[in-house]
């Protein structure tokens, strides 16, 4: 990392909300070897109340958790309430919805998320989103 890049994410804070703990453990890794502070919630109703008392730069928000429709669930209501809807969302799934790495147009509400990752996620890629999300916001 050179010296421009570690002003970037220097005290960039990153919420990862997951349900799998090899998947969070990757993402702290990754995220915190770049720069960013990391927090991880482990359901998303831990992830909203982070979300709301931490209000990170950026989240990480899986999409099935204890039930398919959980990390939407948790999305729609972050981008209803004024304290957090401008909080970068990026969505992370199995599911393959159009390409490996790829912008979500919000169809009809169906997802209020800044980006779509789909799992596995090369470190590049993650990287990548994390600091368009961060540019954008």
């Amino acid at each position: 990392m050179c010296a421009d890049e570690s002003k970037e994410t220097s005290g960039k804070r990153v919420l990862v909300v997951d349900d799998d703990r090899d998947f969070r453990d990757f993402c702290k890794m990754v995220l915190e070897k770049d720069g960013y502070q990391v927090s991880v919630a482990h359901s998303g109703q831990e992830g909203r109340d982070l979300a709301r008392s931490e209000r990170p730069d950026v989240m990480l928000l899986d999409m099935m958790m204890e039930t398919w429709s959980e990390g939407s669930n948790v999305a729609d209501e972050l981008r209803s309430s004024p304290e957090t809807k401008d909080i970068p969302i990026i969505m992370v799934s199995a599911v393959d919805m159009q390409n490996p790495v790829t912008d979500v147009e919000d169809v009809d509400g169906f997802l209020q998320v800044d980006y779509y990752l789909v799992k596995p996620v090369k470190p590049e890629d993650l990287l990548l989103r994390v600091k368009e999300a961060l540019k954008g916001s």
